[in-house]
Order: C-alpha cells, then sequence, then structure tokens
C-alpha cells in the first residue's frame, strides 16, 4: 500500500528529502551543478546542457516560482497586455492569474544548485518539509504577510501541475523563431489512469475529494495547448507519453521510484504501447518541421484527450 510510507514520511521529512536528493546524485552525477554554472555553459558556447530545465514551485501565497537558467524576461511575453484585452473567457483564464516569480527576483545574486531547484519543485506536501526563502527585499504579493520578505516553497503541483504553464509564456516570446523552426511539445504523464474495472485505491478517493481544483487545471492545461497551436499554427505540436494504465499506475513515480518501479518503466519501452507513441512522436516532429506545415488537429489532440493532472 503506496499511502503509508507517503504518511510515515510525514514524521521523518527533512531525512526522506535528504535521501532523495542523494539518490538524485548517485543517479545524475550532477552535485556541482547550479543554474548559473548551466546558464554560464550556454553563454560561453562549452558543453552547454541539454535539456535546459524549467521548473516550477509553489510560494505560501501560492504563486509561481519558475527556476531555470533563463532569465526572467525570456519568460515575459511582450504581448500580455493585448492578451488580456482580448474578452473571450478563455484569454481571460490564461492571462488573469496571479504572477509569478522567478527564482532570481526572491534570491538576487544567490547561484540555485541544480539539485535544490529539482527538490523545490518537487516538494509535495507532508512527504518533504517546506523550503524557506528570504528575499533582500518584499515579495510582490506578500504585503499582507507579517514580513513581506520571507516565503516557503512547496511542490509546484500545487499550484497547476502542467508543465505548459512557463511554456507558455516563453514560447510567446519567441514567436518568430519558432514560427520559422517549430516547436513539438512532448508531455511524459507519470500518471496514468486506472484500467477500466479496476477497485479504486486510496489515491483514486484523495483524487476525487480534490477534483474541483484538477478539473480546473484540465481547462487551463487544454486552453493554453489549443492557444499555442491557433497562435503557431502547424509549427506546433504536442504528444503525450505516459505508461500503460493499470490498477496501479497510481503510484507517483517521483516519490517510490524502487527497483520494481523502475522495471515497470523499463519494460515500456519495449511495448507495443511505446512503439505506437514512438511513431506519433517520428511523426509530429516530421510534420512540424516540414516546409510548408498545415495546421492539422491531429498535432495537438492527444494532449487534449488526457492532460497531465496530478
Amino acid at each position: 500500500d503506496f499511502v503509508w510510507p507517503l504518511l510515515r514520511a510525514a514524521f521523518t521529512p527533512e531525512l526522506r528529502a535528504q535521501a532523495v536528493v542523494s539518490s538524485w546524485n548517485d543517479l545524475l552525477h550532477v552535485g556541482d551543478v547550479s543554474l548559473d554554472s548551466l546558464a554560464q555553459r550556454w553563454n560561453d558556447g562549452t558543453s552547454p546542457m541539454l535539456p535546459v530545465p524549467i521548473l516550477n514551485a509553489t510560494d505560501m501565497s501560492g504563486h509561481g516560482v519558475m527556476m531555470s537558467p533563463f532569465e526572467p524576461a525570456a519568460f515575459a511575453a511582450d504581448d500580455r497586455a493585448a492578451c488580456k484585452e482580448d474578452q473571450r473567457s478563455e484569454a481571460a483564464w490564461v492571462c488573469d492569474r496571479d504572477e509569478s516569480h522567478a527564482i532570481q527576483d526572491l534570491l538576487p545574486g544567490v547561484d540555485v544548485p541544480l539539485l535544490s531547484a529539482v527538490r523545490a519543485s518537487a516538494n509535495f506536501p507532508l512527504a518533504f518539509p517546506l523550503i524557506p526563502v528570504r528575499s533582500p527585499g518584499p515579495i510582490p504579493g506578500h504585503a499582507q504577510i507579517g514580513d513581506p520578505t520571507r516565503t516557503r516553497l512547496t511542490d509546484g503541483g500545487v499550484r497547476i501541475n502542467s508543465g505548459v504553464d512557463p511554456l507558455y509564456y516563453l514560447m510567446l516570446s519567441h514567436r518568430e523563431a519558432i514560427r520559422r523552426r517549430g516547436a513539438v511539445l512532448v508531455v511524459v504523464d507519470a500518471m496514468a489512469a486506472s484500467r477500466s474495472g479496476a477497485v479504486p485505491g486510496e489515491w483514486e478517493i484523495l483524487a476525487t475529494l480534490r477534483r474541483s481544483s484538477v478539473s480546473n487545471v484540465q481547462r487551463l492545461h487544454r486552453v493554453m495547448v489549443t492557444r499555442l497551436a491557433a497562435e503557431f499554427g502547424g509549427r506546433f505540436g504536442c504528444v503525450r507519453i505516459d505508461a500503460e494504465p493499470s490498477s496501479l499506475s497510481g503510484v507517483p513515480t517521483s516519490w517510490y521510484v524502487d527497483a520494481q518501479e523502475r522495471r515497470t518503466v523499463r519494460s515500456h519501452f519495449q511495448s507495443d504501447r511505446w512503439a505506437a507513441q514512438r511513431n506519433a512522436l517520428r511523426w509530429t516532429f516530421d510534420a512540424v518541421g516540414s516546409a510548408n506545415p498545415e495546421p492539422d488537429e491531429v498535432l495537438v489532440e492527444g494532449c487534449l484527450s488526457r492532460p497531465s493532472l496530478q
């Protein structure tokens, strides 16, 4: 039963956080990598690291906090004002949300380790301790707090668990480059739906209790994807990748990646499901990169059928 480890973790969160960070470093060997060092490697052309991470956390006032080697200006789409003038309800849903902060705004001059940023973005409440942050000046949106220079960070999914959120403004800030080269968004869904007929487990019951929040995330995810498709036409595609659904696939793999879970993930890449997803990815990449791409709903429909929810 995967709920009990989560409950036990509530009593030893710091130990769990340290263990997870150590495990990541053992696997990836990035203990000496920081956001500034990633930016420097890109700027001077020496061994740029791919992919470039864009990580999300949530502060105590419900604002998003983006952590990335990119400068904050890279996410400041120049048409946010025009977007807000659009009276369609779908546009308002995307545009009229509380602003997000960049970690460089909260901690100017601080070189944040990559593993610390990853942990902040996956800092699930109860399972991990909140991460305290003290800014040299008042943090926007924290005026009602006793000390507006202090906040704490938790999982980015508390606000919205869709990686499209930061990419939405990043892509709108680079319209001409995307219209020239195209872009394919790959949504990796680590929590596939349970197999039809399976008995709901504890996680499914908990998810039901927070369904109103989940439905909002669904709508926001879909609106952002469809607006990007409308903006870039045939130069934008989106493909979702997930594992074979089963009654146990609701286990969040980022929390409990043990030997059995690793075997399950590896087995996916020998499955017919992965073969079909790989073909869809290749087809989308070729279609978006063709000489004269045509707008086609098929380019994004896979990401709309079941957006990343949990």
